[in-house]
This record gives C-alpha cells, sequence and structure tokens, in this order.
C-alpha cells in the first residue's frame, strides 16, 4: 500500500512541471473536540485522552511557481500515523491550496483535499479504504532558510473508519520545505 500512496503522487507530479515546492510533514498530536477520546490509548496524554500523541510523517507537493506567490494551487499529499489506538492509517490524495503572503517572512496556507484512505480497524485489525475530506489551515515562517509551517487540520466524526468514530478530531503537524 505505501508503494501505491508514492506511486500516486509520483505519477500525480508528473503531469505538472513547475513543482518546487515539497514538503516533508511530521505528525505528532490530536485533539478530541468532545473533550475526551478512546480511554484505552497507548498514548493519550491525559486521563480523559483528549490529546494523544499520533507519531507518523508525510510529503506535501505544491505545484505553483514559487514558493510565497499569493493565490490558489493544486496539491498532492501523502503520509501515514499511528491512530488513538496504534493502528496504520495511510493516506493520499489531492486538492488545492490557497496562499496568502502575511508579509516576506511569514505565510498563511488553507488547504483542502480529497484523500484515499486506508486504514487499520479497531475491532477486527482489518484494513478498510475510505475516501474522507482533508480541510487545514497553516502559517508558514522562514527560518534558516527554509521554510517551516505549522498546521491545524480537522477531521470529522464518523468519516468511515474506527479511527474517526469518537468524534470531531483537530490534529496538529509542523512541516518543512525540503
Amino acid at each position: 500500500m505505501k508503494i501505491f500512496i508514492i506511486a500516486i503522487i509520483l505519477f500525480i507530479s508528473s503531469f505538472h512541471s513547475n513543482a518546487v515546492h515539497v514538503e516533508l510533514d511530521i505528525y505528532g498530536l490530536a485533539y478530541h473536540l468532545l473533550g475526551e477520546g478512546y480511554d484505552e490509548a497507548p498514548r493519550k496524554l491525559d486521563e480523559n485522552a483528549a490529546w494523544v500523541f499520533n507519531p507518523g510523517a508525510g510529503i506535501t507537493v505544491d505545484f505553483r511557481n514559487a514558493i510565497d506567490t499569493n493565490g490558489i494551487a493544486p496539491i498532492a499529499v501523502v503520509g501515514h500515523f499511528q491512530d488513538c489506538d496504534d493502528q496504520s492509517f495511510f493516506f493520499g490524495g489531492g486538492g488545492g491550496r490557497y496562499r496568502y503572503r502575511i508579509n516576506p517572512n511569514l505565510l498563511f496556507d488553507i488547504n483542502v483535499a480529497l484523500v484515499f484512505s486506508y486504514a487499520q480497524d479497531w475491532s477486527d485489525g482489518a484494513f478498510n479504504t475510505v475516501y474522507m475530506p482533508l480541510a487545514n489551515i497553516g502559517f508558514s515562517q522562514l527560518f534558516y532558510s527554509r521554510w517551516w509551517s505549522y498546521r491545524l487540520t480537522y477531521a470529522t466524526e464518523n468519516s468511515g473508519i474506527s479511527a474517526t468514530s469518537g468524534g470531531d478530531l483537530l490534529f496538529m503537524n509542523l512541516a518543512v520545505q525540503l
């Protein structure tokens, strides 16, 4: 499955010769908006499991001509993380990014995408597939000649897999320009 998702990203990127912006995404923190989550979460950070550490990594490709150009551009995303029950969650897909340059060293992004998800079910361990919406906002700061980003991603409840069945989630991640 990992090879399949990587192949999708490479295939999408081959159609656009201006793909100059590639980011390494580091996933890690999830917050359950109900104030409580899966109480048996192995990496819960509080007694209600509202905060959970979900390690993972991914790649985002932005197909704009220059990194700090204002406007809309297509994006491709692929990634993997361990969900609240420590089960694997893979995803890959595409969408769009609106970017606004606040000042020469600060960018604001709104990203929306449709991703194909491949996740392990909590109850039986079987892998299931589902298409899911992805939406996040982010800020990028120029630091040591690279753009470093902080993103806040919203995941809807009951998106078709057990990893999202407990309630709406916010995922926080960092990204760095490669």
